[in-house]
């Protein structure tokens, strides 16, 4: 039996990693693996993923204990940046611990504990997409900040009146659960009434 350690993360407080959790440990119990410890952060994907305690902490765990398989439900869990993903797996590789991508359904090394040099392509590019999603983004936004302003038209919320990153997502609570289910986002525009476009301002502030 294969000794498993859950990995979650979520980015901000109005989201939570019950679901994740659930579905990783479902996962567990249809394959008869053990699942002998669970790790949750709340902590953006954007952050540098060395500076994260809990992930350190986690670091620490895998060393000490007799641990076979990480889970995850996909990548971006484990961050945004590409270069912090590679760090990760070339750790597990060292202790000999597999990562398993639940929406992948493929792990990282093989039942010989070898490495499976088909999956790093396939992390590369999937890793590589979404942090250049994060950057096509924020250039998007600034774009078109800078194009309004050239067209005189004023830019965000009256002075004394700014809405922080915080009640920003405050107020888009329920667009932010609804993310962590996974629906399109044709079908959030059309739950929510907002645009897409909001929509993936949301996305890339809270994920």
């Amino acid at each position: 039996m294969h000794n498993i350690l859950i990995y979650s993360r979520v980015s901000t407080n109005y989201q939570n990693t019950d679901r994740q959790i659930q579905d990783l440990q479902n996962l567990s119990l249809l394959k008869g693996w053990k699942v002998i410890d669970v790790v949750s952060e709340t902590i953006s994907g954007t952050s540098k993923i060395t500076s994260r305690q809990t992930y350190n902490n986690m670091l620490e765990r895998i060393k000490s204990a007799q641990i076979d398989k990480i889970l995850i439900t996909e990548i971006s869990r484990l961050g945004r940046r590409v270069s912090d993903a590679i760090s990760f797996i070339e750790f597990l590789n060292k202790q000999k611990v597999s990562l398993y991508i639940q929406n992948l359904g493929m792990e990282t090394l093989l039942d010989n504990k070898k490495v499976n040099l088909m999956f790093k392509p396939i992390l590369v590019t999937l890793a590589s997409f979404a942090e250049m999603e994060r950057e096509l983004l924020s250039e998007r936004i600034k774009s078109g900040l800078n194009n309004a302003k050239v067209n005189g038209k004023i830019i965000g919320r009256p002075k004394g009146d700014r809405k922080n990153k915080d009640e920003y997502l405050k107020d888009y609570r329920k667009l932010i659960t609804d993310l962590d289910k996974g629906l399109s986002l044709r079908k959030l525009s059309k739950v929510h009434n907002v645009s897409v476009n909001t929509i993936r301002k949301v996305k890339a502030i809270a994920m």
